[in-house]
């Protein structure tokens, strides 16, 4: 009973924060904020810097120790595995980023399903910099590059309270090899109704 309560907690929080940050979007109002357009607003969440801020460092480092034959598994299996993974690392880093981003954009269509957990159309203001949803107003992005090769990227801020939204690369991929997405939305009813208008033959494609 407790998690069915629980479950259903989050279902009512998830619709009324996504209708809550859509009105709040769509009405200007952070725009007649004096406080807010008197400040600057920082959105470089600079993950890609910060993310590989040591990857040079530790490359040279697996380098040398393959040079001077100092490596720690025979024949250096391990450390020219890393050397590997670090150089495809910024292609991944950014075919993940643009799958997220892809991902998250569901949050801006018409027919978004309120249902949807509200943290991926925060995300989503972060990803566009949104009014409100920059590094000044507490929220922050963060990419790190796993051992096993996956990347991870972390949504943090006052929205997302102590539940951070957390993507790994390697299950997004999974999700997406699998026709599933993400954010899901409802049916486009409207065109629906319009192709079976034409399917059906009561009105010619013109008419409509």
């Amino acid at each position: 009973m407790d998690q069915l309560l629980k479950k259903q907690n989050m279902e009512d929080r998830n619709i009324t924060t996504n209708l809550l940050l859509k009105q709040i979007k769509e009405s200007n109002a952070i725009a007649y904020n004096e406080n807010y357009i008197a400040q600057s607003s920082d959105y470089n969440f600079k993950i890609m810097e910060v993310a590989y801020a040591e990857t040079a460092r530790l490359y040279a480092s697996i380098k040398m120790d393959i040079k001077n034959n100092n490596c720690t598994t025979d024949n250096c299996y391990y450390e020219n595995l890393k050397i590997k993974q670090l150089e495809e690392a910024p292609k991944v880093s950014i075919d993940f980023i643009q799958k997220v981003i892809g991902q998250m954009q569901g949050t801006e269509a018409s027919n978004y399903d309120v249902n949807n957990d509200y943290r991926y159309r925060v995300a989503n203001y972060m990803l566009n910099s949104t009014p409100g949803f920059s590094k000044t107003d507490g929220y922050n992005l963060s990419l790190y590059l796993n051992d096993d090769a996956t990347q991870t990227i972390v949504f943090e801020g006052p929205l997302f309270e102590n539940n951070s939204l957390i993507i790994n690369s390697a299950a997004l991929e999974s999700i997406l090899d699998n026709d599933t997405f993400l954010v899901v939305n409802t049916p486009d009813i409207e065109k629906e109704m319009l192709k079976l208008l034409t399917e059906v033959g009561l009105f010619a494609q013109s008419d409509i």
